[in-house]
């Protein structure tokens, strides 16, 4: 379990295409950056990443949760 997941490793995860996941890259969605030749995406970015995309659904959703 390192650090950084590939970007394959990524969209198998969240089952997205490639081509979704670059499109999030370069909209500033997807918190990634390019080391050599490969995407990489840091866990604990991606994390924080869907932890306030997460709140702001929340919020938009205007869901309470007790």
């Amino acid at each position: 379990n390192s650090e950084f997941m590939t970007l394959r490793e990524f969209c198998e995860n969240y089952r997205i295409s490639s081509s979704t996941a670059y499109r999030m890259i370069r909209n500033g969605q997807l918190p990634a950056q390019k080391i050599g030749k490969c995407w990489k995406i840091s866990r604990t970015a991606l994390q924080k990443y869907s932890d306030s995309a997460m709140k702001g659904f929340i919020a938009d959703s205007a869901l309470i949760i007790y």
